[in-house]
């Protein structure tokens, strides 16, 4: 339930819903800090090990393997991944 990306459903005012909407004092202070803090722990944890792999993937596997197009195509959605977020 509860993940790096929830936090955003609350100041969000999700398909104009009241309940979703969170109203805040100093939202740059009190939620903005703490979001990207939290998406910098999300790239670090998540897309990381990730990265690892696929480079690992590219040195350690030969052209013309599968595995090794699964770690390019990887790499190219979690850039574009990290470039939208």
């Amino acid at each position: 339930m509860v993940n790096f990306k929830c936090i955003r459903f609350v100041f969000s005012n999700f398909f104009g819903l009241d309940n979703s909407e969170g109203v805040f004092e100093d939202p740059k202070g009190n939620i903005h800090k703490n979001l990207r803090l939290l998406t910098l722990f999300n790239y670090i944890f998540t897309y990381g090990p990730i990265f690892v792999a696929d480079i690992y993937i590219f040195f350690a596997i030969g052209w013309g393997h599968q595995v090794l197009v699964l770690a390019i195509e990887t790499f190219i959605l979690q850039i574009l991944i990290i470039y939208l977020t």
